[in-house]
């Protein structure tokens, strides 16, 4: 039986229109990529993983509804007779991401971390975090006091500890002196500005740069320069936030990947490591 002709069947069979609409494009795909000459009994796992490709960046819940699409249709014609092996056999379902935990992507982490394009302070931050797993809160409090960077550690604000410590790799090791450019004290990360020297709006003293009067940079500017700069590399257009970059840190050192944070990235003892 020709494709076409055994999909309209197909949609014909289904009673909800909902699910007619949608299965309806996906099938509509499948006859775009093979052609409307092809015998269903000849749909081969290439066809299938080609219709696919097109929702490869889409969200899971996407890929899964459009693969449905598909495994409806091979087990309607298999109970016809039309079809026998299962083109979808090589295609699995994938886990939806939790609310608010959606994981970056390796390729845009590369692009993030070691591509140009990006103020130092941004990519300072970024890869400070990644390496370290450290909250994004803490490690904007830093002050330049609170490194050891031939340890390549810092000490950062904790509420169960009176000191706790963080620990980097190669990437922040080589920004860090960067970016403080021979500064010795006030806030690691820094606004482009000045701040106001008095008024509501002035910063406190330890909150402020004394050679330059820059301010320290704040989290909610820094979440919104980081959304911003993944919103456009993210198929949904939205961005991912700090806590997602810290998270996906963790799951990569849980899984032992080589670009997580360094070993034993936090620590307790109220001295810097000799």
């Amino acid at each position: 039986m020709p494709l076409p002709a055994a999909v309209g069947d197909y949609l014909d069979s289904i009673q909800v229109a909902t699910t007619r609409a949608c299965y309806a494009e996906t099938l509509g795909r499948l006859i775009d990529v093979v052609g409307p000459g092809r015998p269903v009994c000849e749909l081969t796992p290439e066809d299938y993983a080609a219709v696919m490709l097109r929702w490869d960046g889409a969200a899971a819940a996407t890929w899964n509804r459009h693969l449905s699409a598909l495994g409806s249709f091979t087990a309607w014609a298999q109970r016809r007779e039309i079809l026998a092996a299962n083109p979808a056999r090589h295609l699995s379902r994938r886990e939806p991401a939790r609310r608010g935990d959606r994981r970056l992507p390796e390729a845009l982490l590369r692009t993030l971390l070691t591509g140009g394009g990006y103020a130092l302070r941004e990519r300072t931050l970024w890869t400070l975090l990644y390496e370290t797993a450290g909250h994004a809160q803490a490690l904007l409090a830093l002050n330049v006091e609170d490194l050891d960077l031939g340890s390549r550690c810092a000490r950062v604000a904790s509420v169960r500890r009176a000191a706790e410590y963080v620990h980097w790799r190669d990437g922040a090791a080589d920004l860090l002196p960067r970016l403080l450019a021979g500064r010795a004290s006030g806030p690691v990360f820094l606004t482009g500005r000045r701040a106001p020297a008095s008024g509501s709006r002035a910063p406190a003293p330890a909150d402020a740069d004394p050679g330059t009067g820059r301010g320290r940079l704040s989290y909610s500017r820094a979440e919104y320069l980081f959304k911003t700069s993944t919103a456009a590399l993210d198929p949904r257009g939205r961005g991912w936030t700090l806590d997602q970059l810290r998270r996906t840190a963790l799951r990569s050192a849980e899984a032992g990947g080589p670009a997580g944070p360094a070993p034993f990235g936090r620590t307790g003892p109220d001295r810097f490591p000799a």
